[in-house]
């Protein structure tokens, strides 16, 4: 990952374990937790182009 923010760690972090849930076939429905408040709102409720995370979401 190199240098990023807590914020972006945390978004890698769901994204890579989504990701391994598509390879592996495990399953459609996922429930996702995290101790993030600000990824889990981002993922939800999106963000301006000119944000730092606005790629990864």
């Amino acid at each position: 990952m190199g240098s990023c923010s807590v914020i972006q760690s945390k978004l890698w972090a769901i994204f890579l374990g989504l990701q391994l849930i598509v390879d592996r076939q495990l399953g459609m429905q996922v429930i996702l937790e995290s101790d993030s408040l600000k990824a889990i709102n981002l993922l939800k409720d999106g963000c301006v182009r000119n944000h730092p995370c606005a790629d990864m979401i």
